[in-house]
């Protein structure tokens, strides 16, 4: 039932899933049918823009900016664009096997929820594939993510019982978590309605300053007055620069979306930089052959690296190289973010592996 609740959501919001056979091998016929289905996808898909609702009833959209600027929209269809690019069809191809290498509970998110009260309501905003819903078996956990890949691959692990996985404890009881599918940009729950939120690592995906407000004002906005949010981010300031940021292609200034005018002067020197962060996926998972009939326009030689609209595909290695947009924040970046929402305080700020964090909470 979990499953087919994320996978409905699939269906309604990004198309129908594929399914693939495992294996390298998959005929030429198999893969150009697969190129068809996959452009007929896209022409269906429909568009996610969200507004949040302003006091005055006027639909996100307030009586003195009733006249929108246009490099203001077109910053926000860029920004839109490349996250429905470099994250959104990213993580929904490589949902499985990314999901394999995430099963370790970090320690401070462990903290976090193990210091709120019994029977607690916590969102798990970008919840991924479901790995902090068996922290503490009395928590009533709502889990959602963007990724409609990610969201099947929680709901299957939570009906399997494999939340456990991480934790070393008993299988999470089906009632005490679901799943769906939406933005967090637009989170469909009422507000005052959760003790507590899980926002880890999601708002370095999201492409501009506006945007990245947003999402914070959608996490405090849920919840009840005394209630804490959890927020991590990577950070400039990487542990292991070569392993990491010496390998990445940075976004130099004139290919990002530039800001409003009014936004230009608080981003400078406290915005960190973009990046594209390399994915290796392995052609025997099922996405790594959709990546590739999705982006090529012809059959994938056998003998060679090709570079497919940003893909690369190497069939040397048996890998396909997916490009994931992340911004990397500065110290105090994401504390400045947060004050920018009324009604809440931080509480907590740390740094901890590569990662900057804040705790904030609302005001009672």
């Amino acid at each position: 039932q979990q499953q087919h609740h994320a996978q409905q959501e699939h269906g309604q919001q990004h198309g129908a899933c594929i399914q693939l056979p495992d294996g390298p091998d998959v005929p030429d016929q198999q893969v150009q049918q697969l190129q068809q289905q996959l452009q007929e996808q896209q022409q269906q898909q429909p568009s996610h823009t969200a507004w949040l609702p302003c006091s005055n009833g006027s639909n996100g959209v307030s009586n003195s900016n009733s006249v929108i600027n246009s490099h203001s929209s077109d910053a926000e269809a860029a920004a839109e664009a490349m996250e429905r690019l470099y994250v959104h069809q990213v993580y929904d191809t490589i949902a499985a096997h990314f999901s394999s290498t995430r099963f370790a509970v970090w320690p401070k998110v462990r903290a976090f929820l193990e210091s709120l009260p019994l029977h607690s309501v916590v969102a798990d905003v970008g919840c991924g594939n479901g790995k902090y819903f068996g922290v503490r078996r009395d928590l009533a956990v709502l889990g959602s993510d963007r990724s409609a890949g990610l969201a099947a691959v929680a709901a299957q692990r939570l009906a399997a019982g494999a939340t456990s996985a991480a934790t070393g404890r008993a299988p999470v009881a089906a009632a005490a978590a679901d799943v769906l599918v939406c933005d967090g940009l637009a989170l469909p729950y009422k507000p005052c309605s959760c003790d507590a939120v899980l926002c880890i690592a999601v708002l370095h995906h999201i492409n501009s300053r506006q945007r990245r407000v947003r999402l914070l004002q959608q996490l405090a906005d849920v919840i009840v007055p005394g209630g804490k949010v959890l927020v991590t981010v990577w950070a400039t300031d990487q542990e292991e620069p070569e392993k990491t940021i010496h390998k990445w292609k940075k976004i130099e200034e004139g290919q990002q979306a530039r800001p409003h005018a009014h936004q230009q002067q608080q981003q400078q020197e406290t915005t960190g930089p973009d990046y594209l962060v390399p994915w290796h996926l392995p052609f025997h998972r099922a996405g790594a052959l959709a990546a590739a009939a999705q982006q090529s326009q012809g059959e994938i030689s056998s003998k060679k690296q090709h570079s497919l609209s940003g893909l690369q595909v190497d069939q040397a290695k048996g890998a396909v190289v997916l490009q994931r947009y992340y911004h990397l924040f500065e110290q105090w970046e994401l504390e400045g973010l947060i004050g920018e929402i009324a009604g809440v305080k931080i509480v907590d700020g740390f740094y901890d592996r590569s990662n900057w964090c804040a705790v904030f909470q609302k005001a009672v």
